[in-house]
């Protein structure tokens, strides 16, 4: 989980402990809690942008590739010809 191991998040525990105190501990970490999902959230919404912009482009180039492809062939150039008479 995020490269931290038990001894980092015993002495994270330890630090937050010392500063919030033990009676606004359960509302700090349930604020915290709140954050992190967020925080996943927008982070996944992010990526699946990402990913939909990237499906789009790669859309496009295969369709450019394949029109390029297509007036290369013989019947192209014929069907092209019969639509400028």
């Amino acid at each position: 989980m995020f490269g931290i191991g038990i001894m980092e998040l015993v002495v994270l525990a330890v630090v937050v402990l010392l500063f919030v105190g033990p009676h606004r501990l359960p509302q700090v970490m349930h604020q915290c809690g709140k954050v992190f999902v967020r925080v996943r959230r927008m982070s996944s919404e992010a990526r699946d942008t990402f990913d939909h912009v990237i499906r789009t482009a790669e859309r496009e180039i295969d369709h450019e590739n394949a029109t390029k492809q297509a007036e290369k062939l013989p019947a192209a150039k014929e069907v092209k010809e019969m639509k400028e008479e």
